[in-house]
Formats: structure tokens, C-alpha cells, sequence
């Protein structure tokens, strides 16, 4: 028996925003139960305060605003034409006629909304002994063009709750396509989207399983498991002189962290001794023990998750463990 690091937290991606409740049949009525926003911003002209204190209306410039008077937007341009979160993430219903279920809307004050689609439907046992790994279909979208509408696909281990996102590097080595919407009041365009959505997504369902499970079925010692960190997270140099820096301490706490959940973090007596054992240290890590810096550090971890940090360390660790 071995003993498991324990901490009193789950997943950001589990946690953060709102649970969508069954009953709930579209992405506004989610929208709705969620207390977010759906229609579209109005535009309202940007404008610089003088030195003499008059107010001066920049010609062609415009922030959006949102029915809660809220500035969602800056510094779009007259041929710009604000759309609505219901109409952006549309395809949603689609997917939601094909039998797959609303779980989670996180909205970030009117700006970013996140959107996910539970695929219980393709639910998978990596290892045969339980541990299930449940795939999410996430949309994103934005007002304050920090993304465009795009999609991904998160992998949710039960044990732990680890989150592994596909990012845009990920998908690309699979040789698949990275997955984005384009916004469309027509709705034979909408279902043509929704339907190669659908067929992406169920593609990189599939090769991301034969990935977990050809992890969990190679082989891969502790002295492997030493190697593999000393290339994904290396250690700075060590002055001749003097006392280690504080850079290299950080970096001997972080690998030291993942070293202790390689052997007892939760989930690690499936696959044990397997390349699957490995991800899931480096998961872990990502998903709840990495460090952030200031704002909300459940927010952050999400966020980092997706195209941040975290993301980018499993990225590396995936490229690592199938090369």
C-alpha cells in the first residue's frame, strides 16, 4: 500500500463557474440559468478626456458595451458587428441534439466565456482497472478578442481529476486539424459546422485514447522516470560559488513536488511503472500544485491549463512520452 499525497481541492475545470442544470435544453437557456449575458453588446464611441477637461469622440473607434453596462470590448472599428454569446457558441445546440449534455459555463466578467460538453458517450478505461478518463468538449469564445471561437478537447481523469488539454501543438503532432468556428446567422451553416465538429472531435477522442493506452502498456522505470525529468524540467547550473539561486531552488521544488507525486499521488497505483504513471505526475502537478502569481489562483490555474504554463509542461511531457 502506498501512501497518497492528499489535497482538499478539484480540478479548476470542475469547480469554476456554473453547473448547468439538466433540464437545461440550449446554450441560452444556460446562458440564462447562469446569469450571463446572451445578447449582443451595443457598440458606443470611444472618446479622450482633453487637458482642459472637455471630452473628445475618437472618429471610427468604439468599445463594446454589455446590457449591464459593462465595457466587454475596446478599440473595435466601424465594420466590426458585435455578436452574442448565444449566437456565438450556437453550435452548442447542435451537439446537444446529437445526445451529448451542457456541464459547465465559466464566464469571466462579460469578456470570455468558456463553454463545455460532457462526452460521457465515449468515457474510456485507460489501464482496465477503473481508471476512467472522461473527454469534454470545450468552446471558447470572446468579446475582448483575447481568442477567437475555437474548440478543444480536455481529458478528465476520475481518480484525480487531472485535466489534460489538447492544445494547438498537440493536435498538429496527432495530424489532425485544430478546431475553430466561424460566426454564421445561417443556420444549414451552423449544423454543417456543428456536424465537422463533431467528426474532429470524435477523431481526437479516438487517437488520444489509443495514446493513453499505449502509455499505460509501455513500460517505464524510475531510473526512465529520471531521465524523462531531467529533459522536461532540467536543472540550472549550480554557481562554482556561493549559494544555489533562487531560480534553482524553485526548480528543485517543482521537480522534487513531481517526483513525490510520481510515487504517491492519487491515481498512481493504476499504471504503476508505465509511461501512463508519468503523465499523470506531470498532470497532477499542472492541474493543482503549479505555481501562479496574483488574481484568483483557481481562475488562473484554468486559464493556465488551456494555453498557459500547465499547458504548455504537459505539452512538452506528452511530446516526450511519445516520441
Amino acid at each position: 500500500m502506498f501512501d497518497t499525497i492528499e489535497y482538499d481541492h478539484q480540478a479548476p475545470a470542475t469547480t469554476l463557474g456554473f453547473k448547468v442544470p439538466t433540464e437545461s435544453e440550449n446554450i441560452v437557456q444556460a446562458l440564462l440559468s447562469a446569469d450571463i449575458p446572451f445578447d449582443a453588446p451595443v457598440k458606443v464611441p470611444m472618446a479622450s478626456v482633453l487637458p482642459d477637461g472637455g471630452v473628445r469622440v475618437i472618429p471610427g473607434k468604439y468599445n463594446l458595451m454589455d446590457s449591464r453596462g459593462r465595457i466587454v470590448g475596446e478599440n473595435v472599428t466601424d465594420r466590426y458587428t458585435p455578436i452574442g454569446f448565444g449566437e456565438m457558441f450556437g453550435v452548442v445546440d447542435q451537439l446537444l441534439q446529437e445526445g451529448f449534455s451542457l456541464d459547465r459555463v465559466i464566464g469571466f466578467n462579460g469578456r470570455r466565456l468558456f463553454v463545455s460538453v460532457e462526452l460521457t458517450q465515449y468515457q474510456f478505461d485507460v489501464t482496465g482497472d477503473g481508471d476512467l478518463v472522461t473527454p469534454h468538449v470545450w468552446i471558447r469564445g470572446s468579446h475582448d478578442s483575447s481568442s477567437s471561437t475555437e474548440v478543444f478537447i480536455a481529458l478528465g481523469r476520475g481518480y484525480c481529476t487531472n485535466q489534460l488539454v489538447a492544445t494547438k501543438q498537440m493536435v498538429k503532432r496527432m495530424g489532425l486539424p485544430h478546431t475553430s468556428i466561424r460566426h454564421t446567422r445561417s443556420a444549414p451553416e451552423r449544423l454543417r459546422m456543428a456536424e465537422d465538429l463533431f467528426r474532429n472531435c470524435e477523431r481526437m477522442i479516438m487517437t488520444q485514447k489509443a495514446i493513453m493506452k499505449t502509455l499505460a502498456d509501455t513500460p517505464f522505470s524510475a531510473m526512465d522516470f529520471a531521465g524523462f525529468m531531467d529533459n522536461l524540467l532540467p536543472l540550472p547550473e549550480v554557481p562554482l560559488e556561493g549559494e544555489p539561486t533562487r531560480g534553482y531552488t524553485l526548480a528543485e521544488n517543482r521537480r522534487e513536488l513531481i517526483f513525490d507525486l510520481y510515487e504517491h499521488g492519487r491515481g498512481a497505483h493504476s499504471g504503476r511503472g508505465s509511461k501512463w504513471q508519468a503523465l499523470n505526475a506531470v498532470t497532477e502537478y499542472s492541474t493543482h500544485h503549479i505555481p501562479t502569481r496574483g488574481g484568483d489562483r483557481e481562475e488562473k490555474l484554468f486559464l493556465g491549463s488551456v494555453d498557459g504554463p500547465a499547458a504548455k509542461l504537459n505539452e512538452r511531457a506528452m511530446e516526450l512520452l511519445t516520441a
